[in-house]
């Protein structure tokens, strides 16, 4: 193992002429380190599963990337959504730091689109991922030849620092708004309005005359969920386009898979929103078309917009 020191690092996404190098380091690493924790089944059965046909398809799909030291892959690790997976250091560049490295630089790339990091940790790699605050969600095991288990920790983190000059990470902002309510963004995911009208002014404050909703959630606004389907809600939608952009964005990381934006053009009567909701230039006043989109809101007819 190298002496601890400083040197040039960089982490890059890796392109099909590194799948020897890769299959190289995995198998090395786990050779090395892994049969001083696991069976000869466990470890027999790791290797198999990082095979160079699996390494390659992953490389194909753009989820790897590798740790380069002077032209040399000396690391790497993969993305699959919101998991990493596949992060090995070869054993004489291990404790320099590059682990933390390549760590840092995929659970950024994940916060920008996810809430939460999750991985399946190794026997050796536990203590590291604890270290940076992935706590244990569940045990699985895996039934291996010769009557050998392998048993291996999921674990997630849900913490992390927001450098909004790096990158912009709506769903990170979004969970902890909802952890200082007490709510539990994964579980809301699980609940939140799919579907969501961002209303006018005038819309909305008559939704609320109505009693169309229940208030239930304080994420991008005030989130009213209708009262006969809880799979639909409304808010009061922004009108300037950051605003718009960014109320958006909150909502659809609290869980809203579909934003429908209803106003009147102009604000004045007559205004035409939309022929599947039977409104149009006929309209005498804007109360009346005001009760009409309401009506459509309330029945849910927006999928027709």
């Amino acid at each position: 193992m190298m002496q601890k020191q400083d040197f040039k690092l960089e982490v890059i996404k890796a392109d099909m002429n590194m799948v020897l190098d890769i299959y190289e380091l995995v198998h090395i690493t786990m050779k090395d380190i892994y049969k001083k924790y696991y069976s000869n089944e466990a470890v027999k059965f790791f290797l198999e599963l990082h095979s160079k046909e699996n390494i390659s398809a992953d490389i194909l799909e753009g989820k790897v990337y590798a740790a380069v030291h002077e032209h040399d892959v000396v690391g790497t690790g993969t993305l699959d959504g919101d998991h990493i997976k596949r992060l090995f250091v070869l054993p004489q560049f291990q404790e320099q730091g590059i682990g933390t490295r390549i760590m840092d630089f995929l659970e950024a790339e994940i916060i920008k689109d996810y809430g939460a990091v999750w991985l399946d940790s190794s026997l050796p790699a536990g203590k590291f991922y604890h270290d940076r605050g992935y706590i244990t969600k569940k045990y699985e095991e895996i039934q291996l030849e010769n009557d050998k288990v392998l048993a291996y920790e999921i674990m997630c983190r849900n913490k992390f620092p927001i450098d909004s000059n790096e990158y912009n990470a709506p769903s990170q902002l979004v969970r902890r708004e909802m952890e200082l309510q007490g709510i539990d963004l994964d579980e809301l995911r699980k609940i939140f309005p799919k579907r969501l009208y961002l209303l006018a002014d005038s819309l909305y404050d008559t939704m609320l005359l109505k009693n169309a909703g229940t208030l239930t959630y304080h994420v991008g606004g005030e989130v009213y969920v209708m009262d006969h389907d809880h799979s639909v809600g409304f808010v009061k939608g922004e009108m300037c386009s950051p605003g718009i952009a960014t109320q958006a964005e909150d909502l659809m990381a609290a869980g809203a898979k579909e934003l429908i934006h209803v106003g009147f053009a102009g604000g004045y009567p007559g205004t035409h929103i939309g022929d599947d909701w039977n409104l149009g230039w006929g309209e005498k006043t804007l109360e009346t078309s005001i009760n009409r989109v309401i009506a459509a809101i309330i029945s849910d007819k927006g999928a027709a917009i």
